[in-house]
């Protein structure tokens, strides 16, 4: 195997293991809001000008939200609960 298809393979693996970090935090980030608020999927979505599937899937760490997706819902907790975010462990450690 050449060195650039090794480097591919390990930044792939590298990828799949930062996106799933990510899914994990935003899913924490979620339902600690969803407790804070005592929202449905369908008003939290409304919250975040997202669609209530994709905030379900979310909520379970699931589906794969999008850099704008992210910044919704990290600045709409920021604007409502900053403690949940402040009181959380940085997603990369």
């Amino acid at each position: 195997m050449k060195s650039s298809a090794v480097f591919v393979i390990i930044c792939r693996e590298g990828a799949d293991v930062m996106a799933n970090a990510v899914n994990l935090f935003i899913a924490e980030v979620l339902n600690k809001y969803r407790e804070a608020e005592r929202k449905s999927c369908v008003e939290m979505a409304a919250d975040f000008d997202i669609a209530p599937l994709n905030i379900y899937k979310y909520l379970n760490g699931s589906g794969n939200p999008t850099a704008v997706t992210i910044d919704k819902i990290i600045t709409g907790v920021q604007e409502k609960h900053p403690e949940i975010l402040e009181r959380m462990e940085p997603w990369w450690r």
